[in-house]
């Protein structure tokens, strides 16, 4: 599975599962970015903020093995940066 493949099907986990209670349910696709782009709290005995969801979920794929593929790298040679 290519890496951007890998953080897509990640991403798409994450709005089906919902696990932090976000409430993707029923939202736009822009609404849903907003939300994986922003920090959000949960209430304990004292409030927590937690970095970005999309944050989470990349750092998640950093610790995963082989995700990387050949044209991954041949991609990443050609690609133009401004």
């Amino acid at each position: 599975m290519k890496f951007y493949d890998e953080v897509l099907k990640r991403i798409k986990e994450e709005i089906e599962k919902d696990p932090e209670k976000l409430g993707y349910n029923g939202k736009t696709d822009e609404e849903i970015v907003t939300i994986l782009n922003g920090d959000y709290h949960k209430e304990y005995i004292a409030t927590a903020t937690f970095p970005p969801r999309l944050g989470q979920i990349l750092r998640g794929i950093e610790g995963t093995p082989n995700i990387m593929e050949t044209q991954d790298i041949t991609n990443a040679k050609v690609m133009v940066i401004n």
